[in-house]
């Protein structure tokens, strides 16, 4: 098993602050969405992926902390309890 991983803080979590126009036929042809948007705040998303399967491994928190990695490790192990974790950081 070989992972390779990423993380991406920092990540709006927003939504619409109107509902979607939908196309209507003979008129628009597409969902016609407002500009402005509700912020919830912000999200940091936790990722892997095995290299040789191809499956996806991932966490989102809402706080960006080693503790957060660690629970991250902690799911990725219990994944994987049979096979031998390698962790290689880079800087």
């Amino acid at each position: 098993m070989i992972i390779s991983y990423d993380e991406k803080p920092g990540i709006q979590a927003i939504g619409n602050a109107y509902p979607d126009l939908m196309p209507v036929e003979g008129h628009y042809s597409t969902i016609a969405r407002d500009y402005e948007y509700k912020r919830y705040g912000t999200l940091s998303l936790l990722a892997g992926i095995d290299l040789i399967s191809g499956i996806i491994y991932y966490k989102v928190f809402e706080q960006h902390r080693s503790c957060e990695f660690v629970e991250y490790l902690k799911g990725l192990e219990s994944t994987y309890l049979e096979e031998k974790i390698i962790i290689i950081p880079l800087v």
